[in-house]
């Protein structure tokens, strides 16, 4: 059995434990009123299937937060409902285009790390897989009632749209992994090791 690595910080191991409990409540909670609670006319479509998934996976990554903003965004009023204010238009299409990206990487990152791939490729690796699962997936699925439901015709019309987020996205990760690590030369995993090293070294201080 492989070894179960902690933080190196009681503490912290508790939240952790404590936040993952929480988002694996919010995004049960979440699917249950996505597929059992709201029964709409629409509700078999590709399009509100993949909305959805959208919600429950985009609240399991980032947890309470995401019950937040869906609890405010879907307690509407009727006439909300059949024309909803801009700004929570604006919240939908970037939580479809947040889940999209964020599942292809997680998935590249579980993949790159499993092989051993170089920092630099991982990064590659990464971004061709939230790409590729953003567009083809999300983007244009949730998007082909409004193109007269064709899937290529979406897909190329949504395009500038998904590289935007997408290099958004990648940037802020970028960013915050050279705040945190700064070496884009080291392989994929190596970066938990060299935490656990920079903890031991700060103990024997």
């Amino acid at each position: 059995m492989k070894e179960t690595h902690s933080s190196g910080n009681p503490y912290i191991d508790v939240v952790l434990w404590v936040w993952f409990a929480l988002a694996a409540l919010a995004a049960a909670y979440v699917a249950h009123d996505q597929f059992k609670a709201r029964l709409e006319p629409m509700e078999n479509s590709v399009a509100t299937k993949t909305m959805r998934w959208g919600w429950v996976l985009i609240t399991l990554y980032t947890g309470v937060f995401a019950l937040c903003a869906y609890w405010f965004l879907h307690r509407t009023s009727a006439e909300e409902a059949l024309e909803p204010p801009l700004w929570k238009q604006t919240v939908e299409s970037t939580i479809h285009c947040v889940a999209g990206d964020a599942t292809g990487i997680l998935f590249a990152t579980v993949v790159t790390i499993w092989l051993g791939l170089p920092m630099s490729l991982e990064v590659i690796v990464e971004y061709l897989a939230g790409f590729a699962v953003g567009l083809f997936v999300f983007q244009a699925l949730c998007m082909m009632p409004s193109v007269d439901g064709s899937y290529w015709r979406v897909v190329k019309s949504t395009l500038l749209a998904q590289t935007l987020s997408m290099n958004v996205l990648m940037a802020g990760s970028g960013v915050a992994f050279a705040a945190r690590y700064g070496d884009f030369s080291m392989r994929a995993g190596d970066q938990r090791m060299t935490a656990e090293s920079s903890q031991s070294h700060e103990a024997a201080k």
